[in-house]
């Protein structure tokens, strides 16, 4: 027999801001969520057979006996080959577990993966049953455990949950490696009868996490805070990811026994500059209702004496001080009969809040409040007061309480006398988003749906996606140096990614107000010209990074003026600007390779009259494009290049939607076209790509029938740049069988020049300036593009000797300049 867990009835506790998400992108091992879900789109389950294989039977703190795994599992640095299914939300993998009250997963002694450890009741009218077996996910062997659409104690299904646990094999990274996987779908409700509480709502809330047992454990943000995990709520479990792209799923890789766990980073993505603060928003807002519907009313049509319209707006039966009289006034809702049967009154607001206090105006027959709801936007109902109302006529009923972790915007007002009860108004008090988040700088407004990534120096990345309120957090950080950049949501293309950091977090730290303010692009002012390629969506430059590009800017004649490329708040590039005509200024910039991505060139004039100088900043994007070219290395226009995303290396891939917000602003258009120069780009939140290119009449070098080519898996972080996808279109002998059909640079170290040997002289130096540079590899693909007729010294372009000059010699070159080869020829 359960024994119920009393609490004392104000049991809503205060409002998780923080959304969970907190990821660890491995970037040596990856995760495993596929990316066959569009960013930000709900249904995280994943319908897959095996997950129905067996199940319990409907029942109450039931569990299986001991389940072989298909997989085995090294978990904290112990490998286990077996666990027992739990109905309560959980796994274990010492022995079977009947407790239904949540307990603290961070100083249990049970080893437990607990997506959603709560009192699960599978036994009422409606409740599906807890089911499990074996599966594959992106081609790796799972265990799968589903509780989809389970009721809670005591055999209700009202309010229904749906969860799942993958436990997905990556084996092929180490021995006993694994992943953990929670996807949610639909949380409604919280807690048990037998747990504290009232319609599923309150008392010992659900946790979720997992824990070895002795002194390693996560639990995530929200566990046993009322409210912060249902669906109502921006924290809710269903509303946020980790680790993945999808909504509601928690992507958690055991790596050498070892899970995620540590320190914070968290914040929210604005829309805005973030300059000074605006007026701060008042603390609270004060509402009146808007709309009431009642168990039945003196009279039945709106706005005549006491239908419960007449409990909208602010009080009416007042005296000449805004003090309540006590009366039969037909300014007032009033039941239909004076008996002593129950009657409720329900209003609505206008604007949802959380909500920390309400105010009832009796003003007849007082005192009769039995009962007190609040309804969530969800349409839950959450019981905040029961017991004696001592409200003397004329008075006010009020009560104060924590200020819930869901949005509320309706009162039920259960009322119990034996005669006419009366109530003039309703008044709601609590917080609406505004307030939570505060005045951001600026007036910034909060981002929903952007994508955040925190990279920790040495290449591990973690992804997720704002949550309505804009917040984002990243949690199970190892201590180091991350910085952090955010992509706008799908849909904004007018603005621009941003960065944080570097940002130094300590162990077991957590760091909050790490915000993003994303911009719109400064525009080209008059009299400012750059020779770009083309503009973003949002109206900024594209210049490629592999060629010189010339700015110009007008002023009054006789100043001095310079420019410098800015990257992340670095100079990367500064020069001077001449006066080639009166008043008319030019600069040519060299090359910005390896430097790619949103930049700003800022110009200064400076003048003799002070008046007349200026300065002038452009935001630009620096394209670091790959190339699709055939068999004699000459671009292919017209040629369909496709992007690719999974979560894991493992795959599947699958084709990123077109204008998902998991590419920057400045290219969103997948699959993309190819122009005369046969580029594509893309820049994308860290993961796993494929890109594919195909074009009319041309096929696979390496296998005349596929229609298409396309890279190796490349993982992101670090970029891939300057990629090269190889098609065989006829007229020309193909390459070697077997040989690469898409080569890969990374990005370099900082370009630097090398005077080559003498019996390297000739080689490389196309532009005949006695050096080896970045810009003899830019001549080479300006002539391979066909910008360019001829070379100085183009014998000394074909750097590998294959008797022809295309892209592959501008490669080699570059990759000579940065130190990777000793020697030219190769």
């Amino acid at each position: 027999m359960k024994r119920i867990l009393v609490l004392a009835p104000l049991f809503l506790a205060g409002l998780v801001l923080t959304g969970l998400v907190m990821g660890s992108r491995q970037s040596q091992f990856g995760g495993t969520a596929a990316a066959d879900d569009a960013a930000g789109v709900a249904g995280a389950i994943k319908s897959l057979s095996g997950c129905t294989t067996n199940s319990l039977a409907a029942n109450d703190d039931g569990s299986t006996g001991s389940v072989a795994l298909p997989l085995t599992v090294n978990f904290f640095g112990i490998s286990y080959s077996s666990l027992y299914v739990n109905n309560n939300g959980n796994v274990t993998f010492d022995s079977t577990q009947s407790s239904y009250t949540p307990y603290d997963l961070l100083s249990t002694t049970r080893v437990i993966i607990a997506p959603f450890f709560a009192d699960v009741d599978t036994r009422g009218t409606g409740s599906g049953l807890t089911t499990y077996g074996n599966t594959t996910f992106g081609g790796r062997t799972t265990f799968c455990v589903n509780w989809v659409n389970v009721g809670y104690y005591g055999s209700h299904t009202d309010k229904l949950n749906s969860f799942q646990l993958l436990l997905v094999d990556r084996s092929d990274v180490g021995v006993g490696d694994f992943d953990i996987i929670f996807n949610y779908d639909q949380v409604q409700w919280e807690t048990g009868d037998a747990s504290g509480g009232t319609g599923g709502l309150g008392g010992s809330s659900a946790r979720a996490g997992y824990s070895n047992g002795v002194d390693t454990s996560l639990e995530l943000p929200g566990s046993a805070v009322n409210g912060a995990f249902l669906d109502s709520s921006p924290s809710g479990l269903a509303n946020n990811s980790r680790n993945s792209l999808v909504t509601g799923r928690y992507v958690f890789a055991v790596r050498s026994g070892a899970a995620p766990t540590g320190g914070t980073i968290s914040g929210h993505v604005y829309e805005g500059e973030g300059g000074g603060p605006p007026p701060p928003p008042p603390g609270t807002l004060e509402q009146f209702a808007s709309s009431a519907t009642a168990s039945s009313s003196y009279r039945t049509t709106p706005g005549d004496s006491w239908n419960a319209s007449q409990a909208t707006g602010a009080p009416n039966n007042v005296d000449g001080s805004g003090n309540p009289r006590c009366g039969d006034y037909g300014e007032s809702w009033a039941p239909l009969s004076s008996g002593s049967d129950p009657e409720w009154l329900e209003v609505s607001f206008a604007q949802p809040v959380y909500a920390t206090g309400l105010t009832v105006w009796e003003t007849y027959n007082a005192p009769f409040i039995d009962e007190v709801n609040l309804i969530d936007t969800g349409n839950d109902y959450h019981t905040v007061w029961t017991g004696t109302d001592i409200t003397q006529c004329p008075g006010k009923f009020a009560l104060t309480f924590d200020q819930t972790g869901y949005r509320v915007d309706g009162i039920r007002i259960y009322t119990l006398v034996d005669g006419w009860e009366e109530i003039d108004a309703v008044q709601l008090v609590g917080k609406t988003e505004a307030h939570l988040l505060g005045a951001p700088a600026g007036g910034a407004v909060p981002l929903a749906g952007a994508l955040v990534q925190i990279c920790r120096a040495g290449g591990t990345c973690n992804t997720t996606t704002t949550n309505a309120l804009g917040e984002y957090s990243v949690s199970g950080l190892l201590p180091g140096q991350y910085v952090g950049s955010a992509f706008p949501p799908a849909g904004r293309d007018d603005l621009f990614p941003g960065t944080i950091g570097p940002i130094d977090l300590l162990s077991g730290e957590t760091l909050t107000g790490q915000d993003f303010f994303l911009t719109q692009p400064h525009p080209l002012p008059p009299g400012v010209t750059i020779s770009s390629i083309s503009t973003t969506a949002a109206g900024a430059p594209v210049i490629h990074w592999g060629v010189a590009n010339q700015v110009t800017t007008t002023n009054d004649p006789g100043c001095t003026a310079s420019y410098a490329v800015i990257k992340g708040g670095v100079i990367i590039q500064s020069g001077p600007m001449t006066e080639i005509s009166s008043g008319l200024y030019k600069a040519t910039i060299p090359p910005l390779q390896p430097t790619h991505g949103e930049a700003v060139i800022s110009i200064k004039v400076n003048c003799p009259n002070p008046a007349d100088s200026k300065t002038v900043d452009i935001d630009v994007y620096i394209d670091p494009s790959g190339t699709v070219v055939d068999q004699d290395g000459d671009p292919i226009a017209g040629a369909t290049v496709t992007l690719y995303r999974s979560d894991s290396s493992a795959g599947p891939f699958e084709v990123v939607p077109d204008g998902s917000a998991s590419m920057s602003p400045s290219n969103r258009t997948n699959p993309d076209t190819t122009g005369s120069d046969g580029v594509f780009h893309w820049d994308v939140i860290a993961g796993f790509y494929k890109v594919r290119a195909q074009a009319p009449g041309c096929v696979s070098p390496d296998n005349p029938a596929q229609s298409y080519v396309e890279t190796e898996v490349l993982e992101i972080p670090p970029e891939a740049v300057g990629l090269e996808l190889r098609l065989n279109c006829g007229g020309g002998p193909p390459p070697t069988p077997g040989g690469p059909t898409a080569t890969r640079t990374r990005t370099p170290t900082p370009t630097r020049t090398r005077t080559p040997t003498p019996s390297a002289a000739l080689f490389g130096d196309v532009n005949c300036s006695g050096s080896v540079d970045s810009i003899d590899a830019t001549l080479v693909l300006q002539l391979v593009a066909g910008l360019l007729d001829s070379l100085a010294c183009e014998d000394a372009a074909d750097v590998n000797e294959s008797g022809d000059v295309n892209s592959i010699d501008a490669t080699i070159i570059l990759q000579y300049v940065a130190g990777l080869l000793d020697s030219l020829p190769v």
